[in-house]
C-alpha cells in the first residue's frame, strides 16, 4: 500500500515538473534569485515583482483615460519618482518576448513612454519573430535588420 502511494506521488510529481508551465515558471524564478543575489547589497536595494502578462498590461494602458492614469505608472513613475522622498525605480525588467505584432508595438510605446517620464530604462526581449524569423538560427542570414521590422 505504501509503495503504491509513492508510485502514484512521484508520477504525479514527475507530471508536475516536466509540465512547460512549471518550467517556465521554475526558470523564472530561478532568474529572479540569481539577479537578487548577484546585487549590490552595499546598497540600499528593494526588488519588487509585479505579477502581469502583457496581455493585461496593455489593457492597463488601453483602458486607462491617459497614461498617466493606468496602474503600471502609478508602480513605476507615481509611488516613486513622482513624489516627494519617493523612491524612484533603477529599472524595470520584463519577462516578455516581443513580437514584431501591432499590440507589442502599442505596449512597448506606452512602456517607453513611462519609461522617459520616470527615468527608468526598461529590460526585456524579443523572440525570433520580432525579426520575421522562425528561429534564431535564421538570425545569421539577415543582411539588413530594418527591412524585418
Amino acid at each position: 500500500m505504501i509503495a503504491d502511494i509513492d508510485a502514484r506521488t512521484s508520477r504525479q510529481m514527475d507530471a508536475i515538473i516536466h509540465a512547460p508551465e512549471f518550467q517556465e515558471l521554475e526558470s523564472l524564478l530561478r532568474s529572479l534569485k540569481l539577479l537578487v543575489e548577484r546585487a549590490d547589497t552595499r546598497e540600499n536595494i528593494k526588488v519588487h515583482f509585479l505579477n502581469v502578462t502583457q496581455e493585461e498590461l496593455l489593457d492597463d494602458f488601453e483602458f486607462a483615460p491617459e497614461i498617466t492614469q493606468s496602474a503600471y505608472y502609478k508602480h513605476v513613475y507615481s509611488s516613486g519618482y513622482g513624489q516627494f522622498g519617493g523612491e524612484p525605480v533603477a529599472a524595470v525588467i520584463g519577462n516578455f518576448a516581443f513580437k514584431n505584432t501591432t499590440p507589442d508595438m502599442k505596449l512597448l510605446k506606452y512602456i517607453s513612454q513611462v519609461s522617459a517620464m520616470a527615468h527608468s530604462p526598461f529590460l526585456s526581449s524579443v523572440s525570433s519573430e520580432f525579426f520575421g524569423l522562425d528561429s534564431w538560427t535564421e538570425l545569421p542570414g539577415i543582411k539588413e535588420t530594418r527591412s524585418n521590422l
